[in-house]
């Protein structure tokens, strides 16, 4: 390679990479995940590793934005290899707390905590105050898909403390839009409207697109579970409209679950199984295996409306399957009481275990 040939292809992965930072700012993860390759292209046939390294996490914290979370573990993996055999252990664990992240979202929270464990440790030996304040975090979303709610509500509560402490903003409107997350899994649905209220204003102070979105929709819900369909309606499309202008399609699966749920609860099953069926399209194609729970628990209970009860039964069995074989406590626990409406058996004692408000007796059934 000529001397000028090295100059522009480092000018051209230069101005791709700042493009795709640009575009990160602006929430764009789709537009960002592009350039990102792009940049990773030209950089494959150079030595710069740092550049290699910082190139590799970048695509696959985008690709996890945008639900590429198979393609994210991939990236994650390569980095923490590379990283690792050049003796930069502090950039390895960066990249290991992502691959808990990936293996976070795809339902995956056993192998998720085993990966911020291990960077925890890292991080207090190191005094690395962000680093560890980040990994708290990425734990107590890991403890929520476990279903230990109550962990979950303390360590974003730590989590909040370390960001509050260190002055990053940001990082602390994420806390507390973990918080309102978990006090609506728990049954604390005014507590949560607080939290999510709370961490809206912050975000927009901060003009940070997707956490503005991220916390319409944890409004919408709080007021979904207080019977305030209407406004929930407002706050989920409110959230809607962002996500599919950043191209979202994680988090706007959930909202469409959201959506379809009021219409279940407003008895408009055709509307409802819409929306559960555009969500489930998502759901399949992140790989979300915690998001078909979700679809189950949904559909089951539309079939049931609709008098189809044999398909109704089927779709709670996958739906309690799935959550069993992943150990997603309080889904299961969802899965299990629509089972008992079904068959019209004694309610146990699932919610009780976990700490957790009951859900009804009868459908349809409002799921946190």
């Amino acid at each position: 390679m000529s001397i000028l040939s090295g100059r522009l292809e480092k000018m051209s992965v230069n101005k791709l990479i700042s493009q795709a930072e640009a575009q990160c700012i602006r929430s764009n993860y789709e537009a960002a995940f592009n350039l990102y390759k792009d940049a990773l292209s030209i950089i494959d046939s150079s030595s710069d590793k740092t550049e290699l390294l910082n190139c590799l996490k970048s695509i696959a914290d985008t690709g996890r934005m945008t639900g590429r979370f198979k393609d994210s573990l991939t990236y994650y993996q390569r980095a923490v290899t590379i990283a690792g055999e050049a003796g930069d252990l502090e950039f390895s664990t960066d990249a290991q707390v992502g691959l808990g992240l990936a293996y976070r979202a795809i339902g995956n929270w056993g192998k998720a905590l085993k990966e911020f464990m291990i960077a925890e440790d890292f991080y207090r030996k190191n005094y690395d105050s962000a680093g560890l304040a980040f990994c708290i975090w990425a734990t107590a979303g890991a403890l929520r898909i476990k279903g230990d709610i109550s962990g979950t509500i303390k360590v974003f509560q730590n989590a909040l403390d370390m960001f509050i402490e260190l002055d990053d903003q940001s990082g602390a409107a994420y806390c507390i839009c973990g918080l309102g997350g978990a006090n609506r899994a728990i049954g604390q649905y005014q507590a949560s409207l607080q939290y999510y209220k709370k961490a809206n204003t912050e975000f927009s102070l901060l003009s940070d697109r997707f956490g503005v979105a991220y916390s319409y929709c944890g409004i919408g819900n709080a007021y979904r579970m207080q019977g305030q369909y209407d406004t929930s309606m407002e706050y989920l499309k409110k959230a809607m409209t962002v996500y599919e202008r950043i191209g979202d399609i994680v988090s706007s699966a959930y909202t469409l679950w959201s959506i379809g749920m009021i219409y279940l609860l407003n008895n408009k099953y055709k509307l409802s199984e819409r929306y559960f069926n555009n969500a489930s399209d998502y759901f399949k194609k992140t790989g979300d295996v915690r998001g078909d729970v979700y679809i189950g628990l949904g559909m089951s209970q539309i079939e049931f409306m609709k008098c189809n009860l044999k398909l109704a039964k089927e779709l709670q069995l996958q739906a309690e399957k799935t959550a069993g074989d992943y150990l997603f406590s309080l889904e299961y626990c969802h899965a299990l009481r629509i089972a008992e409406i079904l068959e019209e058996k004694d309610m146990s004692n699932c919610y009780i275990r976990l700490g957790v408000r009951e859900l009804n007796d009868k459908f349809p059934l409002n799921i946190p």
